[in-house]
């Protein structure tokens, strides 16, 4: 017997789309009929958990995290350099951990502000001269900056988590300089939940502690949705990353041609550049 369809809200592209995909134990999937990104649903105590567990903000892991992510911070700080032609200027990091992503910014000239709701991980920034605040709305709040504009914003391995991404772009949007640019960095791998009539775990696979795998589609029309010109929207995968850090050249060209290389775990990058006019 297949499942009735039911209509919902896709918090991606902003329509009413969405059909029951899986129920997975207390979670369900969706998957939005218009822009093909597919959603789970969290309880605000799974949400709570991750913030205050998850590997990446524990102190004892915080050298060899950094350690590890150090020629990829580098990777994004080379992009943002690439498609905005600053080498200087004021850049706002989603989801900032520790700092580790700013402190290369801070090295390199840059005015540097970080959003991290992790009490342990806001105090580190604090420590190291970055203005850190637990949500966006504090930054906005705050008299210091209450008009303060960035010249570069950046979502890494965080869009995934937010309820609703729309809502919160559009205020990224509304903070970003003309000629600024916003830098996501999410991951597309819904394309293998057929798996699950195979795999039982196949689900965590796929989205870990996430929230919403985005379809390219959909980030093209998140973009929109927000203020981006089609036009400044640029996304790519991260070949060179992979092939620099894993020495996984070969491997990845065959999965390339199969089209199975996010498997290998690269993310995909987003980069939306706000017009000058």
């Amino acid at each position: 017997m297949s499942e009735e369809i039911k209509k919902y809200h896709c918090s991606v592209c902003d329509t009413d789309s969405l059909t029951l995909l899986k129920h997975t134990g207390d979670a369900k999937i969706y998957k939005c009929l218009k822009c093909g990104s597919t959603i789970k649903t969290t309880s605000p105590e799974e949400d709570q958990v991750r913030i205050s567990t998850a590997d990446y903000v524990k102190q004892e892991l915080r050298d060899e995290y950094s350690r590890k992510r150090k020629n990829y911070h580098q990777y994004i700080y080379d992009l943002i350099f690439k498609f905005s032609g600053k080498r200087h200027g004021s850049v706002l990091d989603i989801g900032a951990n520790y700092g580790q992503l700013l402190e290369i910014f801070q090295k390199n000239g840059w005015e540097t502000f970080g959003i991290e709701p992790n009490v342990k991980c806001l105090t580190q920034m604090k420590e190291n001269d970055i203005s850190a605040y637990a949500q966006i709305d504090d930054l906005m709040d705050d008299e210091n900056y209450r008009n303060k504009a960035f010249d570069a914003i950046t979502f890494i391995d965080v869009l995934y988590y937010i309820d609703d991404p729309i809502k919160l772009l559009t205020k990224c949007y509304n903070i970003l300089k003309p000629g600024g640019i916003i830098l996501l960095r999410t991951y597309h791998r819904s394309y293998l939940l057929f798996l699950r009539f195979f795999f039982k775990n196949i689900v965590n696979l796929v989205y870990g502690d996430s929230k919403i795998d985005f379809s390219i589609k959909g980030l093209f029309l998140l973009g929109q949705i927000t203020g981006f010109k089609k036009d400044n929207i640029t996304i790519f995968s991260e070949p060179g990353y992979i092939r620099k850090e894993g020495g996984l050249r070969l491997i990845y060209d065959i999965f390339r041609i199969f089209r199975l290389n996010n498997i290998l775990g690269p993310g995909i990058i987003t980069i939306m550049k706000k017009s000058n006019s």
